[in-house]
């Protein structure tokens, strides 16, 4: 019993520091372009 004890907190402290990291989402420079507004380079073949 002590076993699952342990293994059920350390899964808590383990999403609980997942969720507090502080974690955001990437912003790029050169964001990936909708098909509607993407460019096609002519000099394709």
């Amino acid at each position: 019993m002590h076993h699952k004890s342990n293994t059920a907190r350390a899964l808590v402290f383990a999403i609980l520091s997942i969720l507090f990291s502080g974690c955001t989402l990437s912003t790029f420079e050169h964001p990936i372009e909708s098909l509607d507004e993407a460019k096609v380079p002519t000099e394709l073949p």
